[in-house]
């Protein structure tokens, strides 16, 4: 039986035309399998890169998480706080703007968030949980 050859076309970069959005997706993926690996460098440049390119709650959000890794709570929660006036309705990124309020030591700024995230998704258990363990459940 003859076999048959499969060809292969390799794509020129420089033709292909990203709009800024499709170029920020890309390095918010690779920050974040960066971020996954513990390469705390790599995940810096790429999510600073995506929030650069498209300025939305979901790469502040990313890149939030890089700076709380490295301990740097104040510019964490300054992402974080523009991540929620961005996109009010996303649970997720109030409660982290609620733990890292927390951990400097604003409580009542933290509590109106945790409450709010748990209003914003009533039926998740994991909020109340997490309000609990983290607030003592005020």
């Amino acid at each position: 039986m003859p076999t048959t050859a499969t060809t292969i076309h390799l794509v020129d970069p420089r033709t292909l035309d990203f709009d800024a959005r499709q170029r920020a997706r890309a390095h918010a993926t690779r920050g974040t399998i960066a971020l996954r690996d513990g390469d705390l460098d790599r995940a810096e440049h790429d999510l600073r890169r995506a929030l650069a390119l498209d300025p939305t709650a979901g790469h502040a959000h990313a890149r939030a998480a890089v700076l709380y890794a490295r301990d740097d709570i104040d510019a964490a929660t300054s992402l974080e706080a523009r991540a929620v006036e961005q996109d009010p309705t996303n649970a997720r990124c109030r409660w982290d703007l609620a733990v890292s309020l927390h951990r400097l030591g604003r409580r009542e700024e933290a509590l109106v968030h945790a409450r709010r995230a748990d209003e914003l998704e009533p039926r998740d258990p994991t909020c109340r949980a997490r309000q609990v363990r983290l607030l003592g459940g005020s």
